[in-house]
């Protein structure tokens, strides 16, 4: 008799406990983790200048740089070579903005795109390496200058 009142007695505090962790859920509910300037900054500063990442000399923040900018990977056909591969959908937005018949929605309701997703996950991406652009661009850090004419017969 004494097992089953303390069983039900760590049940009733576990259940306690679940109670407590879905109120606090529950608090949260509908608010964002994070504001838009914290979750976007550094993706941002990438997507102004992805060339301050490119220039770095670290193998790792290059093939970053080709995951982000390129929405595949780069196909490549037999006898032919390498083909384009399609642009990621920030740099797609971007060039649509380039558009003069290209104009704003009007705000209304949530948008049906994945243009915040796929800046999220550059965040995350982003925030991982722990890149200082500031120092790419002004090359005190692991970026350098490029030679864009690659090297000298």
């Amino acid at each position: 008799m004494g097992r089953a009142i303390t069983a039900y007695e760590q049940q009733i505090t576990r259940l306690e406990e679940r109670k407590v962790e879905l109120s606090e859920s529950i608090k949260k509910c509908g608010r964002p983790l994070r504001d838009f300037d914290g979750t976007f900054r550094t993706a941002f500063e990438f997507l102004g200048n992805p060339q301050k990442l490119w220039h770095s000399k670290r193998l790792e923040e290059r093939r970053l740089v080709l995951k982000m900018a390129f929405a595949d990977r780069l196909p490549y056909v037999r006898n032919e070579g390498f083909r384009t591969a399609p642009i990621a959908l920030p740099f797609r937005v971007l060039q649509q903005l380039e558009d003069p018949n290209c104009k704003m929605a009007r705000p209304g309701g949530e948008s049906s795109n994945s243009l915040f997703e796929t800046l999220a996950d550059w965040e995350e991406q982003l925030k991982h390496l722990d890149i200082d652009f500031d120092a790419l661009e002004s090359g005190t850090g692991d970026g350098g200058k490029c030679d864009l004419e690659g090297p000298t017969p």
